[in-house]
């Protein structure tokens, strides 16, 4: 199960010079900028309308100025600080022709070394029982060709190697490769744009929760450095209407659309209305839930508010209620639940200048998931059957971060404290993150957090976890048994990242 996940922690990023909008913008289509509140703005460039999708045009950047400033300050820019080209370097002409080449090659190297505490959790485990690793150093290639044959048409492959440098078995040492994304984009008159493939894309305006992010199949892990989720396939059609401030989009699902009754469909539009951005959206398949959402970001004051709304309508919809008690033999029964589950965020950020150039930023959020549990009782019964979902299992949750980007002199700087805490168990993790660029062009991220509050709570889970036999339906079958399971009581990493 994602434990980790469960006590990973919000990360952070230091605020950078910008570079070559060009190049800002590839690097971002093809690594989806780091997730929320690191290295970029909700996964977009920090120059393109808040809540677009990532590698799509927008025909207009209706995004006002402060308010993109104000989220590059707290959040930092997705591109490394560059320098000056130092004199006797290439010639105007030269820049000209670098910046028309047809065909354009780069990549982002990443190193990470993890930690995690588990104390004595796994000390009564049985023998030869799957217990997580301590010690990880995961590795990641991201590599992209970005081809623009023409001022109209443009195309976009990238894949992803991974591979774990500590835990790769020595008799089958193969890394993990998979294309991320691989889209043609192309448009009619400069008014309707097509983007047609495997892309990134991501709904919402809030930072840690995103109800109405529906097109993902993962929920974005905003406690990770970077988001690690892969292209969606999908057929999207934007038409932009700059006179009103408004963008309209319709997309085609395709992922397991091998019959023409199983595509799915989605649509979404968004404004701009003075200081606020408004969006709505839904989504509709056969057999599948209906969803829909909106969500609103506006400056009030010195406030920076943001609200995000949804609603999933599943007629099948069921959950979990009783106890779980495992030395008794008592489990949980499987009971048909409200049709309807509401979810809402509510985020609130202060930035409060401390001097000239020096801003100190409070961001508070709050998320009601009307799927969730209203207590951490039926957590590891939850964990077993594979339905413990990491920030979205619980029914009320907050989060709060004081963010410190580049104070002083430190430009390359950002340091970050941040909580998460699950109302409804008492469980919390807290985290210190420093991110600082160093040698131009290399990214350091070091964090160390720790997991507090009520013991066995989604946060500090603990417990025995329900096993079942091989083949079996967790919801028809009783359990054959139970293993161990557990949160990390401390975790710490290290990240080096790079663009080449």
């Amino acid at each position: 199960m994602r434990a980790a996940a469960l006590v990973s922690a919000l990360a952070l990023t230091s605020a950078a010079h910008a570079q070559p909008s060009a190049e800002a913008a590839r690097e971002a289509e093809m690594f989806g900028a780091p997730a929320d509140g690191i290295d970029g703005i909700d996964g977009i460039p920090s120059d393109a309308p808040h809540d677009r999708p990532d590698g799509i045009d927008n025909g207009t950047d209706t995004l006002p100025a402060d308010a993109r400033d104000r989220e590059a300050a707290l959040f930092g820019d997705e591109t490394p600080t560059v320098t000056a080209a130092p004199t006797g370097g290439p010639s105007f002409e030269e820049m000209l022709d670098d910046a028309n080449d047809p065909l354009t090659i780069g990549a982002r190297f990443t190193l990470r070394g993890q930690y995690a505490d588990y104390g004595d959790a796994y000390a009564d485990a049985d023998e030869g029982a799957v217990t997580p690793a301590e010690l990880t150093a995961p590795m990641l290639l991201d590599v992209y060709l970005d081809g623009r044959p023409a001022d109209r048409v443009r195309a976009f492959i990238g894949a992803r190697v991974e591979q774990d440098l500590i835990t790769a078995d020595e008799f089958f040492d193969l890394a993990l490769a998979r294309l991320d994304q691989a889209w043609l984009k192309f448009d009619i008159e400069r008014r309707v744009f097509f983007t047609v493939g495997k892309q990134r894309i991501k709904w919402g305006a809030a930072r840690l929760w995103n109800p109405t992010d529906f097109l993902n199949r993962e929920r974005l892990d905003p406690l990770s450095v970077i988001d690690l989720r892969l292209g969606v396939p999908l057929v999207e059609v934007h038409v932009p209407w700059e006179a009103a401030g408004a963008n309209f989009y319709a997309i085609a699902l395709l992922d397991d659309a091998d019959e023409l009754s199983k595509l799915g469909g989605a649509a979404r539009i968004e404004w701009v209305l003075g200081p606020s951005e408004v969006s709505a959206s839904v989504v509709a398949r056969k057999d599948a839930p209906l969803r829909v959402g909106a969500d609103v970001s506006a400056g009030v004051g010195p406030l920076e508010v943001r609200v995000e709304a949804a609603a999933i309508r599943d007629a099948d919809r069921q959950r979990w209620e009783g106890t779980y008690d495992p030395e008794a033999g008592v489990t949980p029964t499987r009971v048909d639940a409200e049709a309807w589950a509401p979810q809402a965020v509510g985020s609130v950020e202060w930035g409060i200048a401390y001097g000239d150039d020096d801003v100190l930023y409070l961001t508070g959020e709050y998320f009601y998931n009307g799927a969730g549990y209203a207590d951490g009782e039926l957590l590891p019964w939850l964990a077993g059957t594979g339905e413990l979902e990491p920030l979205y299992t619980a029914q009320q949750y907050a989060g709060l971060a004081v963010v410190l980007p580049a104070p002083g002199s430190w430009d390359d700087t950002t340091f970050i404290m941040s909580g998460l805490m699950s109302l409804s168990d008492g469980s919390a993790f807290v985290r210190l993150d420093h991110q600082v660029t160093v040698l131009t062009r290399l990214r350091v991220s070091s964090y160390i957090g720790a997991g507090v509050g009520t013991e066995g709570g989604e946060f500090r889970l603990a417990g025995d976890i329900p096993t079942f036999g091989v083949g079996a339906d967790p919801l028809a079958t009783p359990p054959t048994g139970t293993s161990v399971v557990a949160a990390p009581r401390l975790t710490a990493g290290v990240w080096l990242s790079v663009d080449i």
